[in-house]
């Protein structure tokens, strides 16, 4: 019979982050802009535009997608521009990065 390997014990804080890392893509409106990234970077203009939200509701979204490392935010003047984020997502769903 095989045997079925355990993932070390983590402590709390390690496990909690793991689920704010998961929690970011719980929300339509924070998938559907890290669907709308994986094509191209965007501003939040073209993302407003886009899924016809308010600004503030893809300001705030976009907080929480960066927060948790799904996307890379930056400034250029008084424009915000978004793309998929380092942490290794893909088209496929799978990255190579993961929360510890």
């Amino acid at each position: 019979m095989a045997t079925r390997e355990t993932a070390p014990a983590r402590g709390p804080n390690a496990v909690a982050v793991t689920a704010r890392f998961f929690s970011g893509l719980a929300d339509p409106t924070r998938l559907s802009i890290v669907e709308l990234l994986l094509e191209r970077p965007r501003t939040v203009g073209e993302i407003v535009a886009t899924l016809g939200l308010r600004q503030a509701r893809v300001s705030n979204a976009l907080t929480c997608l960066k927060w948790c490392g799904y996307v890379d935010a930056r400034r250029e003047g008084r424009t915000a521009a978004a793309a998929a984020g380092r942490r290794g997502l893909t088209a496929g769903g799978s990255g190579d990065d993961s929360v510890s």
